[in-house]
């Protein structure tokens, strides 16, 4: 594989296709065994993280350059807190009308009962969800993987990073992947405009946040007020996206030409992924429609 000095659509389509098998077994033996806590420790760490900054010492990149490891102003930082908060509650009733479409139109799933949370499990699983994987999520998708992109399509590589993170949310459930896929358009779109990554994980972590300590608003129906809260959210989200400007300091050029072909061993670990992913979705639709007892 030629070294170049930014990641490669082929590198990205590479650590996206092994992180997913090495995360999807690792979860189904870890989780019965050490608990969801402690499971998204090691996926986020282990899985996401690592081959990210590994990838990176490998070939020689700077951080603050390659995967826009930068600071930004203060005003984009309070517009991200605000867009994540804001995505929340705009898109937190679409996963729950998907949620409810599938368990009326083909089933319920049957979850075993390791998947209940015990204190010390719940105690692990916040500080990993608003703070361990956004910094992890979004150094991959956000660093690695839509930098790679960006190479084919400076202003819309955030298009296919995002689909990318919405893809692999299927392994939370397919009710998942639609509202993950619009989150990763948005945190995409911020470090896009921002040229930071700190933005993204700002977002990210507010998102998080959100569904950690409002999800239970929802956790069984969708009520009246939420969805014009929904509404107004999602006014409020183009209105605060809008106001996002780029830092003059975080301005670096890229010797990465734009236009670049999708060659085909990049085209061969994405069609593998897209294969993993989507065993995965077919599984969770054949277990909620009681193929498997």
């Amino acid at each position: 594989m030629t070294r170049s000095s930014y990641p490669t659509i082929t590198q990205a389509n590479m650590i996206y296709f092994i992180m997913s098998v090495l995360l999807l077994v690792s979860s189904i033996i870890l989780i019965p065994i050490l608990g969801p806590g402690t499971n998204l420790w090691i996926n986020e760490y282990v899985y996401i993280l690592i081959p990210a900054l590994l990838m990176a010492r490998i070939n020689g990149w700077k951080l603050e350059d390659t995967y826009r490891y930068k600071r930004i102003s203060s005003k984009n930082a309070v517009i991200s807190i605000l867009s994540g908060i804001s995505a929340w509650f705009f898109i937190s009733p679409v996963a729950k009308l998907i949620d409810i479409l599938l368990n009326e139109s083909v089933g319920i799933i049957k979850t075993n009962s390791f998947v209940n949370i015990s204190i010390s499990q719940g105690m692990l699983l916040l500080p990993g969800m608003v703070i361990l994987a956004p910094i992890c999520e979004e150094t991959l998708f956000r660093g690695l993987i839509q930098k790679a992109y960006e190479s084919h399509s400076s202003k819309y590589g955030f298009i296919y990073a995002g689909v990318l993170f919405g893809i692999f949310h299927i392994f939370n459930g397919v009710k998942d992947v639609l509202p993950a896929t619009v989150l990763g358009l948005i945190f995409g779109y911020i470090a896009y405009k921002t040229g930071s990554i700190a933005g993204s994980m700002l977002a990210h972590a507010a998102n998080n946040f959100c569904a950690l300590v409002f999800g239970s608003l929802i956790s069984s129906y969708i009520p009246s007020w939420f969805i014009f809260a929904g509404i107004i959210s999602l006014i409020a989200l183009v209105l605060l996206l809008r106001g996002l400007k780029p830092d003059a300091v975080q301005e670096t050029p890229t010797d990465e030409p734009s236009g670049q072909k999708l060659t085909k061993p990049a085209a061969i670990f994405l069609i593998l992924s897209l294969i993993l992913v989507l065993s995965a979705g077919v599984l969770e639709i054949l277990a909620r429609a009681g193929i498997f007892g």
